[in-house]
């Protein structure tokens, strides 16, 4: 419970009524100080071996996340943002873990939803599990697999790339009497950036869409219960109002 943090949802979270799940948050993974600070706090007499596997593991995800976001800024047309976005960004990684279900017919562990972060990778360990919506509207379950990672664009991507990229829904779906446990790692903007539309995705046929916006205060608003009540949280926090001029 001392695993807190100023941004809802990015702490310790459980104890939630009609879900059997628990995860914990190593905030700024890659570096020596963010993993040795979470070890302290798990165990104040230390405990060197989990710090060192969970920060090289921290640094290894940074590169891979890199790597994939690096893709997707040159797909854009936009890869000179590359540098910038680095010095702007953290990396967080969360371990969760779903309980046991008593029913052998596949239950929802964690509702749909989209993520805030900016990317996130998922890796599931043994048991299955995460299910993504599809441009179909097919929800595609995603096999675990110990050599792969499961890549998902965040809301904060979304809003900076001007809707060119977009959160994809998923959910978790657990049944059986396997204990389901998997690690999130996420990256997403410091507390002092803020999220801005490069000049270079506005053009007539992309008109912006998202004001700039504070990764915090949108965390925050995005788990609040007006957050809850919209069907796009990013939209209705900084969206762009279209105002009709009559004839």
């Amino acid at each position: 419970m001392r695993n807190t943090s100023n941004k809802a949802y990015h702490g310790y979270i459980g104890q939630v009524p009609g879900f059997d799940y628990e995860a914990l948050s190593v905030v700024d993974v890659h570096l020596v100080e963010g993993t040795r600070s979470f070890t302290e706090l798990m165990w104040p007499e230390g405990n060197p071996s989990f710090c060192d596997t969970v920060h090289s593991f921290g640094r290894q995800l940074r590169e891979l996340e890199k790597m994939v976001r690096r893709m997707l800024l040159e797909s854009l047309g936009v890869v000179e943002h590359f540098d910038r976005q680095n010095s702007e960004l953290t990396f967080d990684l969360r371990l969760a873990k779903y309980g046991a279900l008593t029913s052998q017919e596949a239950t929802v562990a964690l509702p749909p939803h989209v993520d805030v972060s900016t990317i996130t990778l998922v890796v599931q360990h043994k048991v299955a599990g995460l299910q993504v919506l599809t441009a179909d509207g097919e929800w595609l379950a995603v096999p675990p697999s110990p050599n792969s990672y499961t890549v998902l664009i965040g809301q904060v991507l979304q809003g900076w790339s001007n809707g060119r990229l977009r959160a994809k829904l998923h959910c978790v779906m657990v049944g059986g009497d396997e204990t389901r446990y998997s690690a999130i790692f996420a990256s997403h903007p410091k507390d002092d950036v803020m999220v801005q539309v490069p000049e270079e995705l506005v053009d007539e046929q992309h008109p912006l869409i998202y004001k700039p916006f504070s990764y915090p205060s949108f965390v925050n608003f995005h788990h609040s219960e007006d957050g809850a009540k919209s069907d796009d949280s990013l939209k209705a926090y900084c969206g762009v109002q279209v105002v009709e001029v009559g004839a």
